[in-house]
């Protein structure tokens, strides 16, 4: 008898920052998910590809930067659990990439309604909880973080 494994989501998001060392954040809108609230840009792996791959594939469809998936360097990682739970179980991986002077724009008008940098001490208020708090814990030098079910989503 084969006996079925439990698998997680992965999810994978850019902290992509410009010359001056700030953030890159867009607005989410129609999407289901913390719509109004900044995010970065991120995705899910599509299989087949590793999560550097997807995350420039990912930032590629949002704000049509174009970066290698050499240039990403992996800063954080955090396992979480999603409002329903067990359900939708998460492993996300935050990778960061620096001195970006790409334009980027809104690729996905239907998804994005805003974006632009940011200060990582001054991020809109609006900024989803568990983003704004890995950016700090990256700045404080840490590297993982577990989230309890719907833990950080405000």
């Amino acid at each position: 008898m084969t006996k079925d494994h439990f698998r997680m989501k992965v999810a994978v998001y850019g902290i992509i920052r410009n010359p001056n060392g700030q953030v890159l954040l867009h607005q989410r809108q129609n999407s289901g998910f913390m719509d109004g609230y900044f995010g970065l840009p991120a995705g899910h792996l599509d299989g087949g590809e590793s999560p550097s791959e997807a995350l420039s594939r990912e930032v590629k469809e949002e704000t049509n930067l174009h970066i290698n998936p050499q240039q990403w360097r992996q800063v954080f990682t955090i396992h979480r659990l999603s409002k329903q739970g067990i359900t939708d179980e998460y492993v996300d991986i935050f990778f960061e990439v620096r001195d970006i002077t790409q334009e980027p724009q809104i690729m996905e008008p239907e998804k994005h309604s805003n974006l632009g940098y940011f200060d990582e001490n001054e991020l809109p208020k609006n900024t989803i909880t568990y983003i704004r708090d890995v950016i700090s814990r990256i700045a404080r030098g840490e590297t993982y973080h577990e989230y309890g079910a719907g833990e950080g989503l405000k």
